[in-house]
């Protein structure tokens, strides 16, 4: 039996054409939005949606929240049984003639000409607004007198676009509140994970707001306006033969020849991060191809992480020069070197590293589509 709490229930019975739960992490919102998936999947007919930020999003989260709760509704209900089309990203429920293609939104004119009777997007608030209007333009079909239903999960990223179509235009609009539905709920709610878990995260001030009450945050102070998502987002290709980047469409930039550095920032409490660069020989064209981003780790978790992202660059062809770290995490320091890894101190100047990063930006930079997390911090 599929269990949910009160603000999971809410939305996932919703009828509204574009509900959305947005939500704290750990609060259960993808188990909500495979919930609501299934449900759809199983209500008869026709052809439905499942898109994600990126792969590592799609095939780590969002496809086997989906696939677990199917499995489970498929022991008591044999309408259930399924297959999947690896080559066409689709699966297929041929007693009910309905279908699901699984897809990633960094390209997202791959879903153009689906006709779809529902579709759900989670973690939303990672991809551009013309993503999600394209993804209207698909789900448009009627079905038995079922509304067309686009539904989204995800944790808030500042005031963007998710903020303004399901909190502001409602609110200025009073006839959008029955289109655009919006369900609430905070890390704290969830009654099925550990209690420790929040704390154990150790967010503070406007980031707790943010990522364990789900707040939309106004975050202040921009300092890289140079930045352009759109117009930045490109894939090596070096990469383009990776899984899940076969239908890449979008800019590609040649990173051959190029060397690596890596910068490492440590995180006991917020996420460890380790970012990949390329850089051309002139040292002003740079494209980071890879990203780390994990939260509660250990200290051995954290040294195996940074080793393995270094190897996983060599055997990709590329030199690593530097492993660049904060100078006052002298024991992680000592501890790379042991693993005999080229780790340096970084310079931590701000207004130097400021000027760089700035310079960077209007000279060359692209950033591949898989670091969604560099994306919003940017």
């Amino acid at each position: 039996m599929l269990s949910a709490y009160t603000s999971q229930m809410a939305f996932i019975t919703d009828t509204a054409r574009y509900p959305a739960f947005i939500a704290g992490r750990g609060s259960g919102k993808t188990a909500s939005g495979a919930i609501k998936a299934v449900a759809q999947a199983l209500s008869g007919p026709g052809v439905g949606i499942i898109a994600a930020p990126s792969f590592p999003m799609l095939e780590q989260a969002a496809k086997p929240e989906f696939l677990k709760f199917l499995d489970m509704v498929y022991k008591t209900d044999k309408r259930a049984r399924y297959y999947i089309k690896k080559s066409e990203n689709k699966l297929v429920l041929p007693y009910l003639k309905s279908e699901v293609f699984f897809t990633t939104l960094e390209n997202y004119d791959r879903v153009r000409g689906i006709n779809a009777r529902w579709a759900w997007i989670d973690e939303a608030g990672y991809i551009a607004y013309d993503a999600w209007r394209v993804l209207t333009a698909c789900v448009r079909i009627v079905s038995h007198g079922r509304v067309p239903q686009l539904f989204v999960t995800s944790t808030p990223k500042g005031r963007n676009w998710l903020y303004q179509l399901f909190v502001v235009k409602p609110t200025e609009n009073p006839k959008l509140r029955r289109k655009f539905t919006l369900h609430r709920a905070t890390s704290f709610d969830n009654p099925f994970i550990d209690s420790s878990y929040v704390e154990s995260l150790g967010y503070e001030g406007r980031f707790f707001e943010q990522e364990i009450m789900g707040d939309f945050v106004g975050f202040e102070g921009l300092v890289y306006n140079r930045f352009d998502r759109a117009a930045m987002t490109a894939m090596a290709l070096s990469e383009m033969a990776l899984p899940g980047n076969d239908t890449w469409l979008g800019r590609t930039v040649d990173t051959t020849g190029w060397w690596s550095i890596m910068g490492v920032d440590i995180g006991t409490r917020n996420p460890t991060v380790v970012n990949t660069l390329r850089i051309r020989g002139d040292g002003e064209q740079v494209h980071q191809a890879h990203e780390f981003y994990q939260a509660g780790l250990g200290t051995a978790d954290i040294l195996d992480a940074i080793e393995a992202e270094y190897k996983a660059e060599l055997n990709r062809g590329y030199e690593v020069e530097a492993i660049l770290i904060d100078p006052s995490a002298a024991a992680y320091l000592v501890d790379l070197r042991e693993r005999d890894l080229p780790v340096q101190p970084a310079n931590n100047d701000i207004v130097t590293g400021v000027q760089r990063v700035t310079s960077v930006l209007e000279q060359g930079y692209t950033i591949d589509p898989s670091c969604v997390n560099t994306a919003v911090e940017f």
